[in-house]
């Protein structure tokens, strides 16, 4: 894939999704001053379809604004997907994952689709498997996931803005297996160094093996001084 096309995917995918794309610069400062000028005004609007009907069509969505010409960025559609509809349920939808990740001959830079939509993949079938109550079989999909990361080529910027190693560590946490989530948050920590994620995680992982969780505590508040929220786990 070129520079181009992964410009222009981005760009698609920021508009959609009501956001923007910055490329081919170096100013920083420039970008922030627009975000922050740019999210100093804001309105939430919601709605009930009219079209009741969840056909797994997408329905696009427009907004206009009256009296005047304004520069809109909203979300320009969804899916409308019932879990009861055959086809549309999680499991449904994870299983098409992983036979994308399987088929597809796509890649992003140096990366393929096997490697990034089946770290995706195992993530969610992990915490499918979590959320139903199953921990313990969520961690093979997650330690799937980990070791799909592993294979990934050093590249910046990273071509997912997180590890699964957080979801894995979180559900080792759950099992209370403290010596080993602290091994994962460890070893995230060696390849993302000061990551708040995997610093709760590795205090969590210590304060239940009844180790001192001190010097940890500082570098936690110190990753996380300018954050607006305040986590409670290591899973997104």
């Amino acid at each position: 894939m070129d520079r181009n096309s992964e410009q222009a995917g981005a760009q698609l995918l920021a508009e959609q999704s009501g956001g923007r794309a910055f490329a081919n610069t170096n100013g920083l400062s420039d970008i922030i001053d627009k975000v922050t000028s740019d999210s100093r005004y804001f309105y939430t609007l919601s709605y009930s379809p009219a079209d009741s009907k969840m056909d797994g069509s997408f329905r696009a969505i427009e907004v206009n604004v009256a009296g005047g010409k304004y520069n809109l960025s909203y979300r320009r559609g969804y899916i409308a997907l019932d879990a009861a509809l055959p086809g549309s349920s999680m499991s449904t939808r994870n299983e098409k994952v992983q036979k994308l990740a399987g088929t597809s001959k796509a890649a992003f830079r140096t990366h393929t689709a096997r490697q990034l939509l089946g770290i995706a993949a195992g993530i969610l079938d992990g915490e499918m498997k979590r959320m139903a109550g199953d921990v313990q079989g969520s961690i093979e999909p997650f330690t799937r996931a980990v070791d799909l990361e592993k294979s990934l080529i050093y590249d910046e910027p990273e071509p997912l803005p997180f590890s699964p190693r957080h979801w894995l560590g979180a559900a080792l946490l759950e099992l209370k297996r403290f010596d080993e989530a602290e091994r994962v948050y460890r070893d995230d920590l060696k390849e993302h160094p000061k990551n708040g994620w995997s610093l709760l995680g590795l205090k969590q992982a210590l304060a239940g093996r009844g180790t001192d969780t001190a010097s940890v505590d500082a570098e936690l508040a110190a990753a996380w001084a300018r954050a607006d929220t305040w986590i409670r786990s290591s899973r997104f």
